[in-house]
């Protein structure tokens, strides 16, 4: 705002100084020596009914709003230029500083407001995101099947092992009730080794369980909705 003030006192300034040149040779000049040569032979540039009934109206061919209007460019190249390497602006009405600056017609028209009742519809997609998008779907469903699989063989192993572990048990019920009359250390030695054995079975059912319940809380993930809390669908052996 400042320079633009400078520059409009100096363009008045200066239409007035021309205004009072042109009076003064309206006045002097047919007098001046220079007169003939100005405006007779080849080289004239002036006719003698230039000053005449002041038929011109005197101004600077300069434009007082020149220099502010080439601000108001600087200003807004220098935001399009911020605004495409920083977050947080509005990029529509960057743009459309940017081309009120350079004083394009139609704005509504090339750039329309996409709020606005000449919004333009959104681009279809492209065809390279939307393939990408096809393999990570089939990955993903792969996975998902794998993971089923591995449910459902995890549920058959335990299934197996409760029946090892109820068949441990009826045999060491039966070998204790044959054993009945031997020595007390066979009696121990049978009952710690069924114990052992029991033992290291329960640890595979466990194990087996929790892999279980791992993969179908992956499963759970995957089908619920972003910001879905899932509950506790844990099994247990």
């Amino acid at each position: 705002m400042l320079f633009s003030g400078i520059y409009a006192r100096m363009f008045r300034a200066f239409r007035e100084e021309l205004k009072k040149l042109y009076e003064l040779n309206r006045l002097f000049l047919e007098s001046s020596p220079q007169w003939l040569a100005l405006t007779e032979g080849p080289s004239a540039i002036l006719s003698p009914s230039d000053y005449q009934d002041n038929q011109f109206r005197i101004f600077p061919s300069a434009d007082a709003s020149t220099a502010s209007g080439q601000q108001r460019k600087d200003k807004a190249t220098m935001l399009m230029q911020v605004s495409s390497s920083a977050p947080g602006f509005n990029r529509y009405e960057v743009t459309k500083e940017f081309l009120e600056a350079f004083e394009y017609a139609n704005i509504e028209k090339i750039f329309p407001d996409p709020k606005g009742p000449n919004a333009l519809p959104p681009p279809p997609p492209d065809p390279k995101v939307m393939a990408e998008q096809a393999k990570l779907q089939q990955a993903d469903k792969h996975h998902q099947d794998d993971m089923q699989l591995d449910v459902v063989r995890l549920k058959s192993d335990i299934a197996l092992n409760e029946g090892k572990i109820a068949e441990l048990q009826a045999k060491a019920q039966r070998e204790l009730a044959d054993a009945q009359g031997v020595g007390t250390g066979h009696q121990i030695a049978i009952i710690e080794a069924h114990e052992g054995l029991m033992s290291a079975l329960n640890v595979l059912q466990k194990h087996h369980a929790a892999s279980m319940d791992h993969n179908l809380k992956q499963q759970q993930m995957k089908q619920q909705p972003k910001g879905a809390i899932s509950g506790n669908n844990s099994v247990g052996p």
